[in-house]
């Protein structure tokens, strides 16, 4: 009876020592900063993964008093819905598809929806993270956001149900699924027939005739499967989407000097990765798509960029003298 008694008393003991160690653990937690990070992207993704390992870096670095928890498959909420969410502090962090997500709170960051705006990615690049993206910085502070780095969703191309998209002509009439105010009016201008519609939307869309077609960055393209509701690949590199990985301004300014440099820098530092890994992965995925039955041809670009420096003039004007000449330097 003894031996039972000793027995059960160890067994007890060890419990108590179990619940104090979790009960400390939950009170560490519960010390460290949750920073909810919303992405509509898929997980697997170039953007998915290294916002995995960009999250798990800062966290790392910071000794856990920083947690970024990352969503992504829009299970927050379409972009535009998160966006606002960000802005009044209920999610604290997003990545988003692109620039012209903002443009809801100023028509200034619907600036990367003109088409053929610039000749190369790395001519984008280079004016995102420059002057360009400084401009653009500064307008996103006064509406609420702190921009940390611009990544990239890439190069954008058309795909559709109804024929291959060769010269503007073959657009007139597409019903084609766009995401802002300014990429709706470019596309109406093109000849299209376009409507704004959440990216958590368009499969079913497609899939069922709603829309005949949409235009997305090849990787988003596959990894999202929309070439499988999808007849026909058009290589029309009409636009380049920056994604800018923005946070709360409150929740930034709430943040010290050495919590900031540590998201800062990580948010540089894994921009140039996910760059890097978007463009291994589009050049594979181009490849998985045609595999899969998608017909795949060049379009008449000059053609399109004829059109577009026209759109250009129209449409430069709600985007302020500053930023046309900011752009002009990349061009």
């Amino acid at each position: 009876m003894k031996k039972i008694i000793i027995f059960l008393s160890v067994i007890i003991t060890t419990l108590f020592i179990i619940s104090g160690c979790n009960s400390n653990e939950n009170s560490l937690n519960s010390e460290a900063k949750i920073l909810q990070l919303a992405n509509v992207t898929t997980a697997s993704d170039d953007i998915g993964v290294t916002l995995e390992d960009f999250a798990k870096s800062v966290e790392e670095e910071t000794n856990g008093e920083i947690q970024v928890e990352v969503y992504n498959d829009g299970v927050l909420g379409s972009e535009s819905k998160t966006t606002d969410h960000v802005r009044q502090g209920q999610i604290q962090m997003q990545l988003t598809h692109s620039i012209s997500i903002l443009e809801q709170y100023d028509p200034i960051f619907g600036i990367d929806e003109l088409p053929y705006l610039f000749k190369s990615r790395e001519d984008a690049r280079a004016a995102y993270d420059g002057e360009v993206g400084n401009i653009i910085n500064e307008k996103a502070e006064n509406n609420g956001f702190k921009v940390l780095a611009y990544w990239e969703h890439g190069v954008r191309h058309i795909t559709n149900n109804v024929k291959p998209i060769k010269n503007l002509e073959d657009l007139d009439g597409i019903k084609l699924r766009v995401t802002s105010d300014t990429r709706r009016e470019v596309f109406e201008k093109l000849g299209a027939s376009p409507v704004t519609m959440g990216f958590t939307e368009l499969y079913s869309a497609l899939q069922q005739g709603v829309m005949d077609g949409q235009e997305n960055s090849i990787n988003n393209i596959y990894t999202s499967n929309i070439y499988e509701v999808q007849d026909y690949l058009s290589l029309s590199s009409h636009m380049y989407s920056s994604s800018p990985l923005i946070i709360n301004l409150d929740v930034w300014n709430s943040l010290s000097e050495d919590e900031r440099k540590v998201l800062e820098e990580n948010a540089v530092k894994y921009r140039d990765i996910q760059r890097e890994r978007h463009v291994e992965q589009e050049e594979e995925n181009i490849k998985r798509i045609v595999d899969e039955g998608v017909e795949l041809n060049e379009v008449d670009i000059e053609e399109f960029e004829q059109i577009s420096e026209r759109i250009m003039d129209e449409l430069s004007e709600r985007f302020g003298e500053e930023l046309i000449n900011a752009v002009e330097k990349y061009r």
